[in-house]
């Protein structure tokens, strides 16, 4: 008597019989959407997506795997025709249209390409929840946003935008073509990364680890810019090849920038108010200033410096409060090696450092203290 229903339950599509942690396969060739697959699907399934282009917008509100079969090419999400709406996004000035939204759930996406189209804004807003994408290639931006911790491996990434308190992204072995921005107290690491064109931007109490990555930035930009008060990066073992700045930290909370290779800049590190650590760089070929110092409690030890205008400057920022402290914390240069430079290896302006233990070259002023 079993048989019958038994029989009668093989028939019925896979969907209609998925339970959580079963896979549902879609194919390009047969009817079934990735839409109707997330639809069908019950927390936990994975969704298996054969090679081909699937016209879609797609929104994920259940906790899922999405992954693609064979190379991260072979399966291309393009948008459908008609638009998806336009979703609220926490921080934001007004609602994004984005290819695949997801919704507050824990997600896995693998071995998927997101196709260019100028109608869309984001290929993928990952908004709460925590994520795992890895090897994908997308067109246009990713989002983090609220309360969400995202790891992001082995990628092909367009630009990334990290908003919010809560918000945590992991980029490894991936490249960034139009750089990455960290704001509003997100936190940010990248590593073993390559960074073309675009900076990493950090501003408003968010943070930043940059360990292992080559930075290939345009011309005239930075590699990695923390630009409003509060912020703080770790910038540890990169190459940063050809930038306008290599590394520009304004009013930050601190910083740690070490180990760091940095050639052919017009100015290679650049610290104003911030205190921290800058050690054991290597600054070559800088078209003005190898290392800037503006402002105290800067520690600038066993850095390598050779060629530029001037190998290392220590001043004071323009408009510093008249009547203010100056000298409570002054910022320490000790052990570094100036060389090569055309005019000044170190120009002390308006303040009063600790200098000791450097080895400083240059073919005008080794030092050179213009007034206190």
């Amino acid at each position: 008597a079993l048989l019958p229903a038994l029989a009668g339950l093989l028939l019925l599509p896979a969907t209609a019989i998925a339970q959580a942690g079963d896979t549902i396969r879609v194919s390009a060739d047969e009817d079934l959407t990735i839409s109707a697959a997330i639809e069908a699907a019950a927390p936990g399934d994975t969704i298996l997506i054969g090679p081909g282009v699937y016209p879609e917008n797609l929104v994920i509100d259940k906790p899922l795997t999405l992954r693609g079969e064979g190379e991260r090419g072979d399966v291309v999400i393009a948008p459908a025709e008609a638009l998806p709406e336009r979703r609220e996004v926490p921080d934001t000035e007004e609602p994004v249209v984005t290819h695949v939204f997801v919704d507050g759930v824990d997600v896995t996406i693998e071995h998927l390409s997101f196709a260019e189209d100028e109608r869309i804004q984001a290929s993928l807003m990952l908004r709460g929840g925590e994520h795992r994408v890895r090897d994908i290639d997308s067109a246009h931006i990713i989002g983090v946003n609220g309360d969400v911790d995202a790891t992001i491996e082995g990628s092909q990434l367009n630009r990334i935008i990290v908003m919010g308190t809560g918000a945590a992204v992991d980029i490894s072995g991936s490249t960034i073509s139009d750089g990455m921005v960290a704001g509003m107290g997100s936190t940010a690491s990248v590593r073993d990364s390559l960074i073309v064109d675009g900076p990493i931007d950090v501003y408003d109490d968010a943070r930043l680890e940059a360990i292992g990555n080559v930075f290939r930035p345009a011309e005239g930009a930075p590699a990695i810019w923390v630009n409003w008060t509060g912020g703080s990066a770790s910038v540890v073992d990169n190459v940063i090849e050809g930038a306008w700045q290599g590394v520009m930290v304004e009013h930050g909370a601190s910083v740690h920038i070490e180990g760091n290779t940095i050639t052919d800049p017009e100015v290679g590190i650049h610290v104003v108010e911030t205190g921290g650590v800058v050690r054991d760089n290597v600054v070559s070929g800088a078209g003005e200033v190898g290392i800037v110092i503006a402002g105290n409690g800067t520690t600038v030890e066993d850095n390598t410096v050779s060629g530029g205008r001037i190998g290392m400057q220590i001043t004071m920022p323009n408009g510093y409060p008249p009547g203010a402290p100056r000298w409570d914390d002054p910022s320490v240069f000790r052990g570094n090696d100036v060389t090569g430079s055309s005019h000044f290896g170190v120009l002390v302006s308006e303040a009063a450092p600790v200098i000791s233990g450097n080895t400083i070259c240059s073919e005008r002023q080794p030092l050179e203290p213009v007034s206190y």
